[in-house]
């Protein structure tokens, strides 16, 4: 029987995993026959090899096993890209699982479908916590075929990409590096002109794992990776440019824009550098990818509300007093990035007064009356916001603040 869908599983030392991984792809015997499961053994030392053995010997229509040295995460999609004989590629990590219950009408709808990309939604859940998050990403009806380009870039654990699409395109994934399933997103974006959601919740994507390469610890063994990532992705651009009209780039650098926070991340907030370096260091780091794409750069604001704010916060002197307006989710990571940086004096206000008296980081969040007459022009006030930015800041300057002491974004820096 033709495969329909290959899952492309990477496995490093997963003992403690697999065995619920490959028992999650065990249902119907008609549709295991129509999905191909590649275990790639990326050089463990450990009983992965003899759990996937296992699955082979009993399921050897579906499971088959390969064992390499250990090269990191990206070689082994690149592996399966070259071997896959499935209609469809997906990843599926040792560590991760599959919803049993929706893959025989999954593969059902791959049969009939011809879109280049297809997405799902997915499962957020966390070790030892019955909270899940149903995750559903793309304004897109069930079933219909859409551009790539009329949605958002699909992150790794929502997509199967129509195999001979990624293949023609040629691309390789770097290997002995991390966050390489932004690379695998942007591939498939790169290969694809046409996509289509399906209904099927399909992937359970596990958090909370010790060792995750997203934890700080894991951000801080692979440092570099990141900035690795970022200028491959950009270079890969690049060379392309004449085949790529601009909604099909800004698609392309949404994964730029993944990896770029990551490595902002780490040089702003983790302790790899002193926090007297960190800022020349991230300003070398944004120098060195506008030298390899100013378009790039220039939109990523408009893409990026967060990349907005940050900018204007990290081009402010890094001493004196300063006010963040907001405690929200805009107002902690102002706050954590000032923290990482800046030799200050903060304080936070927020205009909702259920939050006053309540903490961000240890400081204390307080009524904006209370602090701007403390402080009145003495300090510089930051609205940490995405809406009703300019509301406040006319809030702020009829308190009698000046024009140039109050800061924020809202889609033009202020």
């Amino acid at each position: 029987m033709n495969k329909i869908l290959t899952f492309s599983i990477a496995a490093y030392n997963a003992e403690k995993t697999i065995r619920e991984t490959l028992e999650s792809l065990v249902c119907d015997s008609l549709t295991m026959d129509s999905i191909e499961a590649l275990i790639v053994d990326d050089g463990s030392t450990d009983s992965t090899a003899k759990i996937a053995e296992e699955y082979v010997k009993k399921y050897p229509n579906t499971f088959k096993y390969v064992s390499k040295v250990n090269e990191g995460h990206g070689s082994t999609l690149n592996y399966s890209m070259c071997h896959a004989k499935g209609k469809y590629l997906r990843m599926l990590d040792a560590d991760d699982l599959v919803n049993t219950n929706e893959l025989a009408r999954y593969v059902e709808d791959l049969k009939a479908q011809d879109a280049d990309c297809v997405v799902t939604p997915f499962i957020n859940f966390n070790d030892g916590d019955d909270n899940e998050e149903y995750v559903s990403r793309h304004n897109l009806n069930d079933y219909k075929i859409y551009s790539i380009t009329d949605t958002c870039t699909p992150i790794a654990h929502e997509f199967a990409i129509k195999t001979e699409k990624i293949c023609e395109y040629g691309g390789k994934i770097l290997e002995h590096c991390s966050y390489v399933d932004t690379e695998f997103s942007f591939y498939a974006s790169m290969s694809s002109e046409t996509i289509v959601k399906l209904p099927e919740v399909i992937y359970r994507y596990r958090h909370g794992r010790d060792g995750q390469t997203v934890s700080d610890t894991g951000r801080l063994k692979h440092f570099f990776d990141g900035q690795k990532v970022i200028f491959h992705l950009l270079d890969e651009i690049n060379e392309n440019w004449i085949n790529l009209d601009l909604s099909k780039r800004s698609l392309l650098y949404e994964s730029c824009d993944y990896v770029l926070d990551i490595q902002t991340y780490a040089i702003i907030q983790l302790p790899y550098y002193q926090k007297n370096e960190r800022l020349n260091k991230y300003m070398e780091f944004i120098k060195s990818i506008c030298d390899k794409n100013k378009e790039y750069m220039e939109g990523l604001s408009q893409r990026n509300h967060w990349y907005g704010l940050r900018n204007v916060c990290l081009n402010l002197p890094t001493n004196g007093k300063y006010v963040v307006w907001g405690s929200g989710i805009y107002g902690k990571r102002v706050i954590d990035v000032m923290l990482s940086v800046f030799d200050s004096e903060l304080y936070i206000v927020d205009g909702n007064s259920e939050l006053w008296d309540t903490y961000v980081f240890d400081i204390k969040v307080y009524s904006p009356d209370i602090i701007i007459e403390k402080l009145g022009n003495d300090a510089k006030y930051i609205i940490a916001m995405k809406n009703n930015v300019d509301l406040v800041r006319e809030e702020i300057k009829s308190k009698g603040i000046r024009d140039d002491m109050i800061y924020g974004y809202n889609g033009n820096c202020f």
